[in-house]
């Protein structure tokens, strides 16, 4: 039968003393980044402060239609609508003058970045409700 060392390598106990304090220092921030450094063999961790979160701008509501519009090269009135009112997924583009009224689903982030520009991005406040989408930055 072979047997299980339980012997430790030298410097094991020092080094392993050292991780140990390091882990039971408490945070006292709530957001901290942790990077990890190397330097000469041993690591160790190193804590500093995120900035503070800003919360986003709501630009306002995305322009569907629009965005339709856009996609198809089209001009068409009520060239966007929602399949059900009680899902915010359910927008697709159409086109009722030509009896089309599923012309693909809508790109809820497109159509925040074509009406506000780069860096919009589209935000549902109720999944449950079709028009409660917004545009934030």
């Amino acid at each position: 039968m072979s047997s299980i060392s339980t012997t430790r390598p030298a410097g094991f106990g020092a080094a392993n003393s050292k991780a140990k304090n390091a882990t039971k220092k408490i945070l006292t921030t709530a957001a901290c980044a942790i990077a990890i450094a190397t330097a000469s063999g041993a690591t160790q961790a190193v804590i500093s402060p995120l900035a503070p979160v800003q919360a986003a701008t709501v630009l306002g509501n995305p322009d569907f239609a629009g965005w339709c519009n856009w996609k198809h090269r089209t001009n068409v009135l009520s060239s966007a609508g929602p399949w059900n009112l009680y899902s915010a997924y359910s927008w697709v583009c159409t086109i009722p003058a030509l009896g089309n009224f599923n012309n693909g689903p809508v790109d809820a982030n497109s159509a925040c970045r074509l009406k506000y520009g780069s860096g919009a991005y589209a935000v549902t406040t109720n999944p449950n409700w079709a028009h409660s989408w917004q545009c934030r930055r």
